[in-house]
């Protein structure tokens, strides 16, 4: 330092290099802030989206409310005006029927007056040519112009006769305009119903959309809530980070602002952060260096005085030196602290990068699970739901039956009791009768002793008046001797039993003919009823006889075309048949034959109709007078009628019950093989039909479909005029007899059964048994491409077997019941081996399109592995089972199959490809992979080649495999842990992976009534998930 207190040049130069590193520092340290201010800027670039994102999606929030309360303002609208439409409809129906019934009664009058007019008018007839059988109404008269009218010698009485008819004329044509007017507005009426009907749907489809878009709504707005708490957070993370790098920007400025102070006595303003400022600030120095430079020369004139004060400038140099070192140590502690904060503030901005794109992903891929969890759960509760209501329906239709059955069994009981109380009765008459007739035969012997002795008595009497004996003791009263006084009380006593036995047998006689009378009153009224029955039945028939001669005569008088001939009587189906196909051409042959068809179908239904009402009443009255016959004979009597007499009324009661029936024809033809098919049909417990929608039989459980056409007509006749109504056809019973109908894809499907068990389940899998072998997509278009008259069964040739194992497979096994699969009872640690072994192998092929693979043996699965997001229904798991157990060439041990098959409740629009083998020779174990692509046969071979030699491989495996294979152990009651001896069986069902597993027999008895094993059956199908019992 100089004399003057001012620096020397080499601490001058020191300096200013020191200054200059600075200087050069400051400015790598401007670079690296700008560098973390650019990095921190792209960083929060993402949240700013965040923000702007969550903004959106608040606004979007805000318009679906809106929109949801729009919606609901409309949804209340909508059911107003649902109410109101509905009590305008009731209205309007009630005012529709009341004129409908007014419309009727009016028919029915005009009807009635109309018959009379005509009758009337038949009586006057117009002799011709002196001919008087020739003779034809008024009214024909009338209307050909042949009644001449005489004004001056016609009878007056004649004349007001043909005014009246004229009248009458007149008014039948006004009714018959009136009826015709009635007609159309009843038509009217039941179009603008219908039209109702069509708009009250719409309205509630409507609603129900509505309701399911706003609770789909409702969970969206849920999940982005989440979303927005989730990026708030992740955003004061980065304010965090942000205020972190604020204090090492001013800890760094208030370093430069020391150095400055301490060089030029100033302050740095605290404002000044960018490169700009701070180079003014380093000029600054520099000029105060330059400036300094003269001074310095002025001073070194003055460094001898001053070299004294030296050695105390050094001493304080080396203290300054030594302070500066520390402030340098200081420096770099201070640069290496705040390199280390950067790093670690880069990596957490990375690290932290990472973790929010990580998040995202996983938000994303949590809201395709959650929706695609909840579309999962729709349906199934969606079809849960349905499930339950047919469940439940079928549950009271079941219990409706069995309260029937059980009734009518207690019925049966009563029946047989009274049948036999009434035989006890009959002996118990046929007894009195005896003791009557032995009665009668005593009264008898009494009476012709009686008048032996009466005239005894006379004829001693006139003996002794002839003698002349008549003294006075003889005359008077003698005494009669003991013998003969006891012979006198002894006739006596007789006498009076006599007389006392008589009067029991008159009154039992009488109360023998009053029951007599009322058992003939009774009779009188069964034979008027079965009179009446009778005659309707008569009615019946001549009506019948008359539109079949009716119908004739129209065939008659219709022209024929060119080339045909008169009409000849043969079979008249036939003839009619070939008369409606040959004779009528063009559009109106068309229209008349489907008049007629629709005719005739009115005319069959009506006739069946009438004959199963008179057949009813038939069976009533047959009830009412056997219950008669038996209320009439009152147990505990003491009178009753012979049973001569009982037989005779009863055979004389039946006559007339028999004639209701059905008469035979005189010449019985031949039976034909279909009433004989018929007939063994009847016998059968269930009975399969499936046909289109015009008619054309396509398969039948017998295999007999040639034969049967008139049935199969029959049933689309049944389904096509419920059809026509407005209407689907769905079920009906007759007594045990349950009918059920299927209308899928131009095909009608139909089952009669004795038992009514999910009758429609059984129809959906036929269906779905058809549509694996042609495709849903080509059965729609197969009718619409080949012609409405088109044979299905040239495509399903083969597949008979197929669709009969499914239906009786309903009935075999309780999987196919339950919607599942069954399962072999395995070790779990041989399963998950054979499972991680087929899904490896699979796995290390790298084949596209491989989407499942099974091994089952005897219908049973041993393991099933998937592709991710692909699962298989188990209905699709029976239709591959059916497939293998219904073909025996797939048996072959080095053969391997190929085969398209189409999985309805997979895909029903294409085909997936099965990979089918059997590895092991004399095994029932069956190897299967499924495949979209068609031309991955030789790569899954070889996947099949790796999977058997794993397996083999691994020799403890093998032979445990093989065993539960070939020797298969079912489940027992004794791996549940119940000791019970009422526990005979038990069914578990996972509802999860859809598998059940079923108790073997367990050796007991365990007989069930028919009635029980029905119950048995319901309870099981009605059950969603069964647990160990």
């Amino acid at each position: 330092m100089s004399a003057g207190g001012g620096l020397s040049r080499e601490e001058f130069l020191v300096l200013q290099e020191q200054l200059i590193a600075l200087r050069n520092r400051n400015y790598e340290l401007q670079e690296c802030l700008q560098k973390k201010n650019h990095e921190i800027a792209q960083l929060s670039s993402p949240k700013s989206e965040a923000l702007q994102f969550a903004s959106k999606l608040m606004s979007r929030k805000d318009k679906e409310k809106e929109l949801t309360q729009k919606y609901e303002s409309e949804l209340d609208a909508l059911r107003v005006k649902l109410t109101t439409q509905e009590e305008e409809f009731r209205l309007q129906q009630e005012t529709l029927i009341s004129e409908l019934n007014k419309v009727v009664s009016q028919n029915q009058s005009m009807q009635r007056e109309l018959d009379q007019y005509r009758a009337c008018g038949s009586l006057y007839s117009s002799p011709q040519a002196g001919t008087p059988c020739e003779s034809r109404t008024f009214v024909e008269a009338q209307t050909n112009g042949d009644i001449r009218q005489d004004t001056g010698d016609a009878d007056p009485a004649k004349n007001d006769s043909a005014v009246a008819r004229n009248e009458q004329l007149d008014r039948i044509s006004e009714v018959e305009s009136s009826l015709a007017e009635k007609e159309s507005m009843v038509s009217a009426l039941e179009n603008k119903l219908l039209e109702y009907k069509a708009r009250v749907v719409e309205l509630e489809s409507l609603a129900s959309n509505h309701s399911k878009e706003q609770a789909s709504s409702n969970a969206l707005l849920k999940d982005k809530e989440l979303q927005m708490s989730s990026l708030m957070k992740e955003l004061n993370g980065l304010k965090d980070i942000l205020s972190k790098k604020d204090e090492v920007n001013s800890h760094l400025h208030s370093l430069l602002s020391l150095i400055y102070g301490r060089l030029l006595g100033k302050k740095i303003d605290a404002e000044l952060h960018d490169r700009d400022s701070l180079e003014e600030v380093m000029s600054e120095v520099m000029q105060w260096i330059a400036s300094r430079e003269d001074e310095y020369e002025k001073l070194q004139t003055d460094n001898k005085a001053m070299n004294k004060q030296i050695l105390l400038c050094r001493e304080e140099l080396e203290t300054e030196k030594s302070k500066v070192t520390d402030l340098e140590e200081h420096r770099i502690k201070e640069k290496t602290e705040a390199e280390e904060e950067v790093t670690t503030l880069t990596e957490k901005l990375l690290s932290e990068e990472k973790e929010h794109a990580q998040k995202m992903q996983a938000l994303r891929d949590e809201l395709t699970s959650e929706c695609e969890a909840l579309k999962d759960k729709i349906s199934a509760m969606e079809e849960t739901g349905e499930k339950q209501v047919e469940d439940r329906l079928l549950l009271l239709e079941t219990r409706y039956q069995l309260e029937v059955s059980d009734r009518e069994k207690v019925f049966e009981k009563e029946k047989e009791e009274w049948n036999r109380k009434l035989r006890a009765l009959e002996a118990a008459l046929a007894a009195k009768d005896e003791e009557k007739a032995m009665a009668l035969k005593k009264q008898a012997a009494l009476v012709k002793e009686l008048q032996r002795a009466l005239r005894e008595e006379k004829k001693r009497a006139e003996s002794l008046e002839k003698h002349g004996m008549s003294s006075p003791e003889e005359r008077g009263w003698h005494l009669v001797s003991d013998p003969d006084s006891r012979s006198g009380q002894t006739l006596d006593g007789a006498d009076s039993r006599s007389v006392s036995s008589v009067s029991a047998l008159e009154s039992d006689n009488a109360e023998l003919i009053s029951r007599l009378t009322a058992l003939q009153r009774t009779h009188a009224d069964a034979m008027d009823r079965i009179n009446l029955l009778e005659g309707e039945n008569l009615r019946l028939n001549r009506e019948i006889e008359e539109k079949r001669e009716l119908i004739e005569h129209w065939i008659r008088k219709r022209p024929l075309g060119q080339g045909s001939g008169t009409y000849t009587s043969g079979k008249p189906e036939g003839s009619l048949r070939r008369f409606l196909t040959t004779t009528l051409t063009g559009d109106d042959a068309t229209n008349d034959v489907r008049e007629m068809n629709r005719k005739l179908q009115r005319m069959l239904e009506e006739t069946l109709s009438k004959n199963i009402i008179l057949q009813r009443q038939h069976n009533r009255l047959k009830c009412k007078q056997s219950g008669m016959l038996e209320a009439d004979v009152t147990p505990g009597g003491d009178g009753s009628l012979d049973s001569s007499l009982i037989d005779q009324t009863l055979n004389s009661s039946s006559l007339p019950v028999n004639q209701i029936e059905l008469k035979e024809e005189d010449t019985p033809e031949r039976r034909t093989s279909t009433e004989s098919v018929l007939d063994r049909l009847s016998k059968f417990p269930y009975q399969v039909f499936v046909l289109s929608e015009y008619g054309r039989p396509i398969f039948v459980s017998c295999g007999q479909e040639d034969q049967l056409c008139s049935l199969f007509a029959l049933i689309g006749v049944f389904v096509s005029r419920v059809k026509v109504w407005g209407d689907r056809l769905l079920q009906f019973s007759s007594g045990d007899v349950h009918v059920q109908f299927c209308q899928r894809s131009s095909l009608i499907l139909c089952i009669v059964s004795r038992t009514y068990e999910q009758l429609d389940e059984q129809l959906n899998v036929l269906f779905d048994q058809i549509v694996s072998t042609l495709s849903r997509s080509q059965l729609d278009v197969v009718y619409t491409k080949k012609g409405d008259n088109y044979d299905l069964r040239r495509l399903l040739r083969g597949t008979d077997k197929y669709m009969d194992s499914s239906v009786m497979a309903w009935r075999t096994d309780i999987s196919l019941l339950q919607t599942a699969i069954r399962i072999i009872p395995m070790p779990p640690s041989d399963r998950d081996f054979l499972s991680s072994t087929m899904a490896s192998c699979l796995t290390a092929s790298k084949l596209d399109g491989v989407l499942f693979g099974l091994m089952i043996a005897h219908r049973h699965v041993a393991a099933f592995v998937r592709l991710k997001r692909y699962a298989l229904h188990p209905r699709d798991t029976h239709i591959l089972l059916n497939l293998i157990s219904g073909n025996s060439s797939l048996r072959l041990s080095e053969a391997q199959t190929w085969t398209p098959i189409c999985l309805p409740n997979f895909n029903d629009k294409g085909f997936v490809y099965a990979f089918i083998s059997f590895p092991w020779e004399g095994s029932s174990a069956c190897l299967i992979l499924l495949s979209v692509k068609k031309d991955h046969f030789d790569p899954l071979n070889e996947v099949k080649k790796r999977i058997v030699e794993k397996l083999e491989n691994n020799a403890k495996f093998f032979s445990s495999f093989q065993c539960c294979i070939e020797n298969p152990v079912a489940f027992s009651i004794s791996q549940i842990g119940s000791g019970s001896d009422l526990l005979w069986s038990f069914v578990y069902k996972n509802r999860n992976s859809r598998q059940v597993c079923i108790s073997g027999a367990n050796g007991r008895n365990s007989v069930a009534r028919r009635a029980q094993r029905g119950r048995f059956k319901q309870i099981i199908a009605e059950s969603d998930r069964f647990d160990l019992v």
